[in-house]
C-alpha cells in the first residue's frame, strides 16, 4: 500500500510539472532577474507609487537647480574678479618702481579698493538671496510633506499578505514558529526594510493612520524616497563637477 501511494503521488506530480511548461519557465526567469524571495503583497498602488516619485524627485531638483542657480557667480561678478586680478597685477608692477611712481600707484590702490567694495557688496547679497530661497525651500518642503500626508491619511500604497508568508524556522532541528498573519507581515516588512524599519522618525510619521502600521508603506515614505534619492544623485554629480 505504502509503495503504490508513493508511485501515484509521483505520477500526479510529474504529470502536473508537464501540463505548465511555460509557467515554470516564467518562474525561472524571474527568479534569475530578480535575486531575492517573492515579496508577497496584498495591495499595491503602482499609479499613486509613480506619482509621489515624480513629485519628490520634481521637487528636489528643481530645488537643486535653483540654489546652485543662486549661488552660482554672475557674469558681473566675474568681470570684477577679473579687473581685480587685473589692477593688483599692476599695483605690484608699480609698486616695483619705486617713489618715482607713488601717484600712479595711489591711484591703482584706491582702483582696488573700489573694486574690492563691489566685489563685498554682491556677495552679501548673493548671500541674502541664498539666505532667503533656503528659508523658501524649507516651508515649501513642509508644506509640501504635509499635503501629502493629509491627501493620503490612512492609505496605505504597498501591504505585506502575512496569509503568503510560512511559519519562521530558527533552525532546522526546531518547531514552526507559530505566529499570526500580522505578525509574520511585520517580520517580513522589518526584514525587508532593516535597518530603516527600526530607525527614523519619518517611517513613524508616514505611518500614522495606517491600519498595519508594521507591515505597509505610507505615501511619505514614498514621497521621501524620490527627493533623498534625486538629492544624493545630485550631490554625486556635484563631486564629479568639481574634480
Amino acid at each position: 500500500k505504502h509503495t503504490h501511494k508513493h508511485t501515484h503521488t509521483h505520477t500526479h506530480t510529474h504529470a502536473h510539472i508537464h501540463l505548465q511548461p511555460k509557467k515554470r519557465q516564467s518562474l525561472k526567469a524571474t527568479k534569475e532577474m530578480i535575486p531575492h524571495p517573492e515579496i508577497p503583497i496584498a495591495t499595491l498602488r503602482p499609479n499613486d507609487i509613480l506619482l509621489l516619485l515624480f513629485l519628490g524627485t520634481t521637487y528636489e531638483l528643481a530645488s537643486r537647480l535653483l540654489s546652485t542657480l543662486l549661488k552660482s557667480k554672475s557674469s558681473h561678478e566675474k568681470t570684477l574678479r577679473t579687473e581685480l586680478h587685473a589692477l593688483k597685477y599692476e599695483v605690484v608692477i608699480m609698486r616695483n618702481k619705486g617713489p618715482s611712481a607713488f601717484v600712479e600707484t595711489s591711484k591703482l590702490e584706491r582702483a582696488v579698493l573700489k573694486k574690492e567694495s563691489e566685489l563685498e557688496k554682491l556677495e552679501e547679497e548673493k548671500k541674502v538671496r541664498v539666505t532667503t530661497f533656503i528659508k523658501f525651500q524649507k516651508n515649501t518642503s513642509y508644506g509640501l510633506s504635509l499635503l501629502v500626508f493629509v491627501l493620503y491619511y490612512g492609505v496605505p500604497l504597498l501591504v505585506i499578505d502575512g496569509m503568503r508568508i510560512p511559519d519562521f524556522l530558527d533552525t532546522e532541528e526546531e518547531e514552526a514558529d507559530v505566529c499570526t498573519d500580522v505578525e509574520k507581515a511585520e517580520r517580513f516588512f522589518k526584514a525587508w526594510l532593516f535597518p530603516i524599519s527600526y530607525i527614523g522618525l519619518g517611517r513613524k510619521l508616514s505611518s500614522l493612520g495606517l491600519e498595519q502600521k508594521g507591515s505597509s508603506i505610507g505615501a511619505l515614505i514614498v514621497y521621501w524616497s524620490g527627493q533623498v534619492t534625486t538629492g544624493k544623485i545630485m550631490e554625486c554629480l556635484e563631486a564629479l563637477a568639481w574634480r
